[in-house]
């Protein structure tokens, strides 16, 4: 190596901060997910914009068939008995939902006939929750003004045209936002009071049954899995650049998911929410990514001279 392409020993100790201090944000933000039992992206991902919107907005999935039953447009004089009926029908998937959690957890601790009896109590109470919720007169007039909504723009969506043009095309993806919006409010507290009723089965476990069972969990569905992963990796990531370990796969990794997550705002379409760190958060990891800075006070170093080195030599020497 030429001296002009040296780096001078400044440079190699704010390379292990910069280092450090990304690995830091990364660690930090995954460990606080991942004891944040109320998070999920799927409030980040509804509201994406730019060209790959829509690949967004399909990871996002609804909660007990809401997009088959609520989810289509009416015409004007089906709008209000729409409104009722199709609740109504939200309504019975839910209760039928929630039925199976409480019958699952009851098999799954062998519960007995007094926990059996808490566990429908516990049932009924979110029953109650849900049925006073959607009778609110307040949400059947939401519920009417989104299907009104939803009609609006399928006659948006079907004009000659109108998908091709910038202006019409940004008020569509407006309105799409705005709506996934609206039904992700009313699917975020169906799900909170899901929560709360699993959080109250297990509890009607004894530490016995617990401990030989395992703590019951409905089976999760795409976004939770997929929230899962992106909460281990974040920390896996922060982990491995703290600690200097596989630097260059950590960095790499770290810099597509903060692209993934700029491309959700782009910063060439108006209107978007500011992305200007994530730009330059992932600009510094695709450098690290190009750097050795691993092995500077990292656990790259034993990687490099242990591992890598040796291989390459044996393989110049054949």
């Amino acid at each position: 190596m030429t001296g002009r392409f040296r780096i001078s020993l400044l440079s190699v100790l704010l390379l292990i901060v910069l280092r450090m201090s990304i690995g830091w944000h990364f660690f930090a933000e995954g460990f606080s997910k991942l004891w944040d039992p109320q998070w999920s992206s799927a409030g980040f991902l509804s509201q994406a914009k730019g060209p790959l919107a829509e690949e967004y907005w399909a990871l996002v999935p609804d909660v007990h068939d809401w997009n088959e039953i609520m989810g289509k447009p009416r015409e004007a004089a089906e709008e209000l008995a729409a409104a009722e009926e199709d609740l109504q029908r939200w309504v019975e998937k839910i209760l039928a939902a929630w039925g199976r959690i409480q019958v699952d957890a009851s098999e799954h601790y062998g519960f007995d006939e007094e926990q059996s009896e808490r566990a429908r109590k516990a049932f009924e109470v979110r029953k109650n929750l849900l049925e006073a919720y959607v009778s609110d007169p307040e949400l059947g007039e939401e519920v009417e003004t989104y299907l009104h909504e939803l009609k609006r723009l399928a006659g948006w969506q079907s004009e000659l045209g109108g998908p091709e043009v910038p202006f019409q095309r940004k008020r569509i993806a407006d309105k799409r936002r705005e709506l996934n919006a609206q039904a992700l409010e009313w699917q975020g507290w169906v799900r909170e009071v899901e929560q709360g009723l699993v959080a109250d089965l297990n509890s009607f476990a004894t530490p016995e049954q617990r401990q030989s069972q395992g703590t019951w969990r409905p089976s999760p569905n795409s976004l939770q899995r997929m929230d899962t992963l992106t909460t281990y990796s974040l920390i896996a990531i922060g982990t491995c650049l703290l600690g200097g370990l596989f630097t260059r796969l950590a960095s790499l990794g770290g810099a597509v998911f903060l692209a993934s997550v700029i491309l959700t705002q782009p910063p060439w379409i108006p209107d978007t929410v500011p992305v200007f760190y994530q730009v330059v958060e992932c600009a510094a990891l695709a450098f690290l990514a190009t750097s050795p800075a691993g092995r500077w006070v990292g656990l790259d170093f034993f990687v490099h001279h242990l591992l890598i080195r040796p291989c390459c030599s044996t393989k110049g020497n054949t």
